[in-house]
């Protein structure tokens, strides 16, 4: 199996079975409660970021930033810059260990999935191997580099047969094609970044697509 079509199922069961079951939780709940939090950090492997001890002040940092981060009106720049801002926000509060970016990022994406992408490290190196210039922490600037990477990857994607509606997961399932785009592309910067290609491809099992 090609990087591309690994990324593209890893996306698709990665959705199905975690990362759309996880962000329907945080976007329903009514009030971000500790064991929902505990769940979600254990996923996005970003517990280290959060200090154990200030869970409670987690929780009402999380809720406080979901309500800035679910404006429907909130897009492109400013809502990129949001993440930042937020970041920042967390770093003073002294609940983290550094700058969280990467957490609120993955956060953001929960929030609105088809707006955010998580700020990942494997992701970054491989947008900077393609020759753009993102510094740390510089989620607006990861985020021109990653869209204009999807629309990239989508056209390749595209001509190759590899799209939301040929990749039909269990029980009829599929993606909405931009958010596959984003999650497909996702998959494969943390490939091309030197993501093991064999963990990747134990999120995808034995008839999972229906063909």
């Amino acid at each position: 199996m090609d990087t591309d079509q690994l990324a593209a199922r890893c996306a698709v069961a990665s959705w199905f079975n975690q990362e759309g079951p996880l962000a329907t939780d945080i976007q329903t709940a009514l009030t971000i409660q500790e064991p929902l939090v505990k769940q979600w950090l254990t996923y996005w492997m970003v517990a280290r970021t959060a200090k154990r001890e200030n869970r409670a002040q987690l929780c009402e940092f999380l809720n406080k930033a979901k309500e800035r981060l679910s404006n429907p009106s909130l897009t492109g720049a400013k809502a990129f810059s949001l993440v930042e801002t937020l970041a920042e926000e967390g770093k003073r509060l002294g609940i983290f260990n550094g700058r969280p970016t990467s957490l609120v990022s993955k956060f953001a994406f929960s929030c609105r999935p088809e707006v955010f992408s998580p700020y990942d490290r494997l992701a970054r190196a491989a947008l900077q191997k393609s020759g753009y210039t993102i510094h740390a922490h510089d989620y607006l600037g990861y985020m021109q580099a990653f869209d204009a990477e999807r629309k990239e990857f989508a056209e390749k994607a595209r001509k190759s047969g590899i799209t939301a509606r040929t990749l039909v997961y269990r029980n009829k399932r599929m993606m909405e094609q931009h958010l596959f785009e984003m999650r497909a592309c996702d998959k494969r910067l943390m490939l091309l970044g030197g993501f093991s290609e064999e963990r990747m491809a134990q999120s995808v099992q034995q008839g999972d697509f229906e063909t």
